[in-house]
């Protein structure tokens, strides 16, 4: 089933009195764990969210030898973790930050300033 929209995810009610959706869903015991995770498809196959867990099909030796990143958050007001490198394809980008933001729904695309090393 095709879906097109946008679901706010947000670690924090970012000074709102906005209700999580995680956080209502494990309130209300519909999932086990406040939990979410993204599987991003390649062009032409189907991307999934999987809320309260992670689906493990697409993970370790069922899926591309890939393994799962568990990374803390620098701050609970975005996705906010510590960037220690980037590229773009063969390129290594020389960093102005240490700190990258990860978000499934935002309508911009935001890199980090930086240059590319030759």
């Amino acid at each position: 089933m095709a879906a097109d929209g946008i679901l706010g995810l947000a670690p924090s009610a970012q000074k709102t009195q906005a209700s999580l959706f995680i956080e209502e869903l494990f309130n209300a015991g519909l999932i086990e764990k406040k939990m979410f995770s993204l599987y991003l498809a390649p062009i032409g196959g189907q991307s999934r969210v999987t809320l309260g867990g992670y689906n493990s099909s697409y993970v370790g030796s069922n899926y591309r030898n890939q393994s799962i990143a568990w990374n803390d958050l620098v701050n609970t007001n975005y996705w906010s973790l510590s960037l220690v490198s980037a590229s773009i394809g063969d390129r290594q980008l020389m960093l102005s930050t240490d700190l990258a933001i990860v978000d499934s729904g935002t309508s911009y695309i935001l890199i980090p300033n930086g240059k590319t090393m030759e």
